[in-house]
């Protein structure tokens, strides 16, 4: 309880003016609270698509939370991603079924109704109307949003993600954006990457952080999804700048494991070789396969099959630019992704005959899918729960931020970082590439 201040009212004080003691000073007001803001669709009014006011806070809200999967998520526009219904309602009420499909049937909101509990959620994207639009900040202006706004934002953290999982995103709550050289930054992207990275810069600003397990081994935040040029200049652990070791090629370098331990995959019948592995696949057991025995011819892909060779040098994406005269080589990274993750192994036939002849093998057998969850599959149980482990156990203290390939930590911890990292690769049949803060090791 505040006791009454005593007023001095001596005549050498101001007229109508009281004086207070030493002790009885004015507290200066605290600043008001800044609502956080969210993003919502630029120009447009809910009533015209049948939206009320009563609804307009739930259905704002319901938008905001899919174009913030598509920002910091893992999701891209045209791709659904899962809402928790109990998240949504912390902001959102009761009434987020019938918000629901209000937001559907007015052409704002795509769902997929497919509901498992536990397992399944329904699944969002954006809707016609919002596909193309422009997003701009909006905020709240009632401490009812504000307290909606940190139920969500705690419900967001709380899921037990395991020890690794915990310990990741622990230090990524500590990562700040350091604005020095920021506008300079976001100046010399292209327009639309630059509203991407002012959204996902915007979020971090509020200390919204989003940590997920994904069912292929991945680690999701929203530094995996972070624009690269604001990731590699401008993040920052208790001041001190984070810098990235980066694994050359990696999805080159897992693919050519992969082919180099094919004989494993098929010989143990076995879909992934990591006890960790959770991924099931919907075809049958590949014993049961009745082509599976004329699959088990051996092969050997050794230092001088061609794609062996290229993936030591980390020049698999120039061969593909070189043999298909493509101008950009992010355009050669596009062209051998799809390649590899459609099974229409043409073109990849076309620069590494042998070993497009194993990869067929292993995609008649498991199915084309099976090889791009296969890879990061590999990658997460090397760089995860490989190396992150090793350093969460034997350096704790030792700042850490993953995104997927690569490992960030300040500047001072960057050797240890990089050993840990580089030992992990013992007794696998391939040794990768590194690229530490920009140099090549």
């Amino acid at each position: 309880m505040t006791m009454p201040c005593e007023i001095d009212w001596s005549v050498d004080a101001p007229a109508r003016m009281p004086t207070l003691t030493t002790k009885q000073k004015a507290k200066p007001k605290r600043k008001k609270k800044r609502a956080p803001y969210l993003y919502t669709p630029a120009d447009f009014d809910f009533a015209d698509y049948g939206i009320g006011p009563k609804d307009e806070s739930a259905a704002r809200w319901l938008i905001n939370c899919i174009y913030f999967n598509h920002v910091v998520g893992r999701y891209e526009r045209h791709e659904y991603c899962p809402l928790n219904a109990k998240l949504l309602a912390k902001v959102m009420g009761d009434g987020v079924a019938r918000i629901r499909k209000m937001c559907v049937e007015a052409g704002l909101v795509d769902c997929i109704e497919r509901y498992k509990p536990k397992v399944e959620s329904f699944k969002f994207r954006l809707g016609y109307v919002l596909r193309d639009r422009k997003f701009v900040r909006w905020s709240g202006d009632d401490q009812w949003y504000l307290n909606r706004f940190n139920a969500w934002k705690e419900l967001l953290s709380a899921p037990d993600l395991g020890d690794l999982g915990n310990y990741l995103r622990a230090w990524a709550k500590k990562v700040k954006v350091d604005k020095t050289g920021l506008e300079e930054t976001l100046a010399g992207m292209k327009p639309d990457k630059r509203e991407l990275a002012e959204q996902q810069v915007g979020w971090l600003d509020q200390g919204v952080v989003r940590a997920t397990w994904c069912k292929y081994g991945r680690f999701h935040t929203n530094f995996t999804r972070l624009c690269k040029e604001v990731r590699q200049k401008h993040l920052t652990i208790n001041g001190e700048r984070l810098f990235e070791i980066d694994i050359q090629e990696s999805q080159t370098l897992f693919l050519g494991i992969l082919l180099m331990n094919a004989n494993a995959y098929l010989d143990s019948c076995s879909l992934h070789s990591s006890p960790s592995h959770r991924y099931q696949s919907s075809r049958h057991h590949p014993c049961e396969n009745s082509s599976f025995r004329s699959l088990r011819s051996p092969y050997d892909l050794g230092s001088s099959d061609k794609y062996i060779a290229a993936v030591g040098q980390a020049r698999v994406y120039d061969d593909f630019q070189r043999a298909f005269s493509i101008a950009e080589r992010g355009d050669a990274k596009v062209e051998f992704f799809r390649a590899v993750y459609s099974g229409k192994l043409a073109k990849f036939r076309g620069v590494y005959p042998k070993a497009a002849r194993v990869l067929a093998k292993l995609v008649r057998l498991h199915g084309y899918k099976w090889v791009s969850r296969e890879m990061q599959w590999q990658e997460s149980d090397v760089v995860l729960r490989k190396a992150v482990e090793r350093l969460r156990v034997e350096h704790p203290d030792i700042p850490v931020v993953t995104v997927h390939d690569s490992i960030m930590t300040t500047q001072v911890h960057l050797e240890t970082v990089y050993r840990v990292l580089s030992e992990s690769f013992q007794g696998l049949p391939l040794r990768p590439r590194f690229r530490v803060d920009g140099e090549e090791r």
